[in-house]
């Protein structure tokens, strides 16, 4: 295949083939099934977009596509992950191709785990942080939206009510759903924000602690500033309440001490300037324990050297695709070894602080774009 011209079309011959599993859900706007890849073994979720009416057909099928334009420019861990999309204007349909979350819903979770309570507020509290970054607003926070994994790892799911704001104008309620919760004033004025997002975050924990008798949260004093009224004298941000976590002693001054700290910040200032460039279709590490056994293999197969000898062994253990990366930087073998030693010693709720920390370091290194996959117009269910 030859191309002589910017803006060519670019046609694959063979397209991918998925298994069919099941059906997952159906609803009135469309049906989600499971579907698995057959060469890598992977299982996706598949959403059709098929409303039951044609009342306000087109007008949903502008939000469908809305909600593939803000998931293609999201990657966090912890927020669910879009792997490819097939259009059908003509038939005014289609289809988002996404991550398989194994889990249940924060609120059903925490009920038989409540001890897991202040490890996922600060993942579910992170997760909104990174969307507020990229001025992207959820607008349909409540439990079943907030899935957690096997691993305890927060994943934000469903941007079919999501926005990009863009504007100052952007930021207006423009939307009508059953909220859960009590509604709070920025609706009497029409506004609807990164503080009115705040707000709900923050009534869908008080309602689980509440309703489950949950002892042990952390950050009773910071949910109060979450769940104001009062739009004006509400916290300002989730950068904010992010920073409250972090700073005011909630977390890591209960938790790491200085030693531990230090094995940390040593390790990660030796492996992140190793890297070049990440695809944006890389994931990063998802299960901590998985980590640190490919580290030890690492480790058992370098323990005589002074560094690491070969650098792809150890960053792929932390990020699953591919990447650029500089051979001749090093990574001595004590800092793995005490990198190791820091998680094997860890409690679950330390395993998960140290997992965020870790992916925070990874997302700063910059990001490379790919050519997107093509397809056809047979419509496959």
């Amino acid at each position: 295949m030859e191309f002589k011209n910017k803006g060519d079309n670019i046609n694959f011959i063979r397209q991918r083939d998925y298994i069919w599993e099941k059906y997952l859900d159906e609803g009135g706007l469309g049906k989600t099934a499971l579907i698995r890849d057959p060469v890598i073994n992977e299982y996706f979720v598949c959403n059709k977009y098929e409303p039951q009416l044609d009342n306000n057909k087109l007008e949903y099928y502008e939000n469908f596509k809305n909600e593939i334009k803000i998931m293609h420019k999201l990657f966090h861990n912890n927020i669910v992950r879009i792997f490819n999309y097939y259009l059908y204007p003509s038939k005014v349909t289609g289809f988002i191709l996404m991550d398989y979350i194994d889990g249940e819903n924060i609120e059903s979770y925490l009920n038989s785990s409540p001890e897991e309570i202040n490890n996922l507020f600060g993942q579910t509290i992170d997760a909104f942080s990174y969307l507020e970054k990229f001025n992207i607003l959820h607008r349909d926070i409540r439990p079943k939206n907030i899935l957690i994994t096997k691993e305890k790892t927060v994943k934000i799911i469903d941007f079919g009510f999501g926005k990009r704001v863009l504007s100052s104008n952007d930021f207006d309620k423009s939307i009508s759903l059953n909220w859960l919760y009590e509604k709070p004033d920025d609706f009497n004025n029409s506004i609807y924000d990164f503080k009115t997002e705040i707000y709900f975050v923050g009534k869908l924990f008080e309602t689980i602690i509440n309703n489950y008798n949950i002892s042990g949260f952390k950050y009773t004093d910071l949910l109060k500033k979450m769940v104001v009224k009062s739009h004006e004298e509400r916290i300002a941000s989730f950068e904010q309440v992010k920073d409250y976590i972090l700073n005011n002693n909630y977390i890591f001054d209960d938790y790491f001490d200085y030693l531990e700290k230090r094995k940390f910040q040593d390790f990660m200032d030796k492996i992140i300037p190793i890297f070049g460039e990440i695809n944006t279709d890389a994931n990063y590490f998802n299960n901590i324990d998985q980590l640190v056994n490919e580290l030890e293999e690492v480790l058992k197969n370098n323990y005589l050297d002074n560094d690491i000898q070969n650098n792809i062994d150890i960053l792929r253990a932390f990020v699953k695709g591919n990447y650029t990366f500089y051979s001749k930087r090093k990574v001595d073998v004590d800092s793995l070894k005490s990198f190791i030693q820091l998680i094997r010693t860890s409690n679950t709720e330390k395993k998960n602080m140290i997992k965020l920390g870790i992916i925070n370091k990874l997302r700063i290194i910059k990001k490379m774009e790919i050519q997107e996959e093509a397809f056809n117009e047979d419509i496959p269910f």
